[in-house]
C-alpha cells in the first residue's frame, strides 16, 4: 500500500524534473492519507508557486503554519506567495519569523537581504518609476536615458524568468483592475544609475484595426532597436483587440471566455498564454493560463531584432 512518505517522496521527484503539475498531485495523494502532515502542505505550497496558482500557495503555507507552527520552512513558503503578489512588507515579515524559528536557516537569510534590498530600491526609485511611452517626449527622454547605461549580457534563462514574472504580474493587475494594453521590453543596457528597468509603451488603439496595428508594430520595433531590448511582452485584455481576433482561429480552447493574452518573445524564447476569467460578485477571477501556440495565436509579429 502506498504510504504519505512515499507519495511525498514521489512529489519530490516530480518536481527536482520541474513537473510541478504532478509534484503537485502526488502531494494531494499523501495528503489525503496524511491531513496532519505540514511538510506536504508545504511542499505542494511550493508545487503551487511554480505553477502560478498564488492563491492556493498561500492557502497551503498557511495551512503548513497551523500544523506545525515552529517551523520555519511554512512562514518562507507564504513569504514566495506573498512576495509573487509583490506584497513585499509582509513577505519580508514572513521571512523574518521563519528566521527566528531558524536563524541558520541561509534560504532565509538570502530572502530577508534581497527584498529588503528590492524595498529600499523600490522607495528610491518610486518617483522615478518607468511610465508607459505614450509620446515622441516620453520616447525620447526613455532612450536617452538608457542609453547612458552599461550593456546587459543577453541570458535565455533570464528571458524565461522574465516572461514568467510578467505573466504572474499580469494577472495581478487584472485582479487590481490597473490592466491597460502595454507591450512592455526586457533591458538590454542599464540605466543612468546602474538599475535594469524594463520600458513599456502603450498600445491601448494598437488593436483597432490592421493598419493601426501595422503602424504601432513599426514604432514597437524602432524602440526594441534603439533600447537594445532583449524581449517584449505583450499584456492585453481579449475586450480591448478589434484586430486580430485569434480566438476566431481554429484550436481555440477557451470559447467565449473574458480574459487577457500575455505574449512574450526574443531571439530564442516565444512563449504565449490566454487567461481566461470567471465573473463573480462583481470581481473578474482569473483561472489557469492557458498556453497558446505562438505561430497560430500571435497578437503581434516579432520585435526584437533576431526574431525569426
Amino acid at each position: 500500500m502506498t504510504t504519505a512518505e512515499a507519495l511525498k517522496e514521489e512529489g519530490n521527484a516530480f518536481y527536482k524534473n520541474k513537473e510541478w503539475l504532478k509534484a503537485a498531485a502526488s502531494y494531494t495523494k499523501g495528503i489525503k492519507l496524511d491531513p496532519e502532515n505540514a511538510v506536504l502542505y508545504s511542499n505542494r505550497s511550493a508545487s503551487f508557486l511554480q505553477l502560478l496558482k498564488v492563491t492556493k500557495a498561500l492557502g497551503d503555507a498557511e495551512m503548513s503554519i497551523k500544523l506545525r507552527p515552529t517551523w520555519e520552512k511554512g512562514y518562507y513558503r507564504k513569504g514566495c506567495a506573498l512576495e509573487a503578489t509583490e506584497k513585499y512588507e509582509e513577505a519580508l515579515a514572513c521571512f523574518r519569523e521563519a528566521a527566528e524559528h531558524n536563524p541558520k536557516n541561509g534560504e532565509v537569510a538570502n530572502k530577508i537581504a534581497n527584498i529588503t534590498r528590492h524595498v529600499r530600491n523600490l522607495q528610491r526609485k518610486k518617483a522615478g518609476t518607468a511610465q508607459p511611452v505614450k509620446s515622441d517626449d516620453d520616447y525620447d527622454q526613455a532612450k536617452s536615458k538608457l542609453k547612458l547605461g552599461d550593456a546587459i549580457p543577453y541570458s535565455k534563462e533570464r528571458v524565461q524568468q522574465w516572461a514568467k514574472k510578467m505573466l504572474s504580474d499580469a494577472i495581478n493587475l487584472w485582479i487590481s483592475g490597473d490592466m491597460t494594453a502595454a507591450v512592455h521590453f526586457l533591458p538590454g543596457r542599464k540605466d543612468a544609475d546602474g538599475d535594469s528597468i524594463a520600458g513599456q509603451v502603450a498600445v491601448e488603439k494598437g488593436f483597432a484595426s490592421p493598419d493601426t496595428l501595422e503602424n504601432c508594430c513599426g514604432f514597437l520595433r524602432q524602440y526594441a532597436k534603439d533600447m537594445s531590448s532583449h524581449a517584449a511582452c505583450t499584456v492585453v485584455k481579449k475586450d480591448d483587440i478589434a484586430f486580430p481576433q485569434v480566438w476566431k482561429k481554429a484550436g481555440w480552447k477557451s470559447g467565449s471566455s473574458d480574459g487577457f493574452f500575455v505574449q512574450v518573445e526574443s531571439a530564442d524564447v516565444r512563449e504565449m498564454w490566454f487567461v481566461p476569467c470567471d465573473h463573480s460578485k462583481g470581481r473578474a477571477i482569473p483561472r489557469d493560463p492557458v498556453s497558446l501556440d505562438v505561430d497560430t495565436f500571435r497578437l503581434l509579429p516579432p520585435l526584437i531584432r533576431g526574431e525569426q
